[in-house]
């Protein structure tokens, strides 16, 4: 705890290990927990006030990687897996640009209702393509997720995002470690809903579940997932058009003020 105390100002520190945790999940799925913690460092990294002209190279880059793989580069078999780095970073400068222009008065979660949006736009315009999500992590571990047939597939990575801000805000955000609330953190939003999960008895939603019901495709889920579909991101992205229109008042008015 201590060493994370030293160096959990340092952005290379934050970003070497949100990166390296993401991988080690990715590559080690029989048992994935690391993503829960491995988006903490990189909330953490928004803290810090970057010069607005990075961040319109990021998000510039992010469109530009973006609209090539959309328009060059869509047999390649990579697409999917690169037009998620984009979307997420592109997301992440977004959210960054836009807490320099309202003084930091956007709340992380705005950033996870954002990132489900851009999953479930995604979903709905990448049907064909086999997009990626951040619940794919856990698709292996499905015995864990019994209950996203009432969230939908996406509510996982809400899940996932959910317990990384509460890390997030253990660990970064205090002057020291908040230890009872990493403890909280680990039984209330990691143990609680998997062993809930447990005792469920039918079947988890899968992606190929996912990936069959936005193709029209018969379903072979529990009935609350055909009746609610993507509950979470479906409401996630109306939300985020609201917050958008209302960062837009903000930023207006903030500028007559002037």
């Amino acid at each position: 705890m201590n060493a994370l105390l030293q160096y959990k100002l340092k952005p290379w520190f934050l970003f070497i290990s949100g990166i390296f945790f993401i991988v080690i999940s990715i590559l080690w799925q029989n048992f994935p927990l690391f993503i829960f913690v491995a988006f903490a460092p990189l909330f953490a990294l928004l803290d810090f006030s970057w010069a607005p002209i990075k961040l319109y190279l990021v998000a510039s880059v992010s469109l530009v990687g973006l609209l090539s793989e959309l328009l060059l580069f869509g047999a390649n078999l990579n697409t999917p897996v690169l037009l998620y780095i984009f979307l997420v970073t592109g997301l992440f400068a977004f959210y960054a640009i836009v807490q320099q222009f309202t003084g930091n008065k956007l709340n992380k979660f705005t950033l996870l209702i954002l990132f489900t949006a851009m999953e479930y736009l995604l979903l709905k315009v990448m049907i064909q393509a086999d997009p990626v999500f951040l619940a794919d992590i856990l698709n292996q571990r499905s015995e864990w997720t019994r209950w996203n047939n009432s969230t939908g597939y996406l509510g996982v990575s809400l899940w996932i995002l959910g317990a990384n801000l509460i890390f997030y805000q253990a660990l970064f955000k205090p002057k020291k470690v908040n230890v009872l609330l990493f403890v909280l953190g680990v039984l209330c939003i990691i143990v609680l809903p998997i062993q809930y999960s447990l005792h469920l008895d039918y079947n988890a939603v899968k992606k190929e579940d996912l990936i069959n019901l936005y193709k029209g495709n018969p379903l072979k889920v529990h009935s609350t997932y055909t009746l609610q579909g993507e509950l979470i991101s479906r409401s996630g992205a109306w939300v985020s058009i609201l917050i958008i229109i209302f960062t837009l008042i903000r930023i207006k008015t903030k500028k007559v003020a002037r």
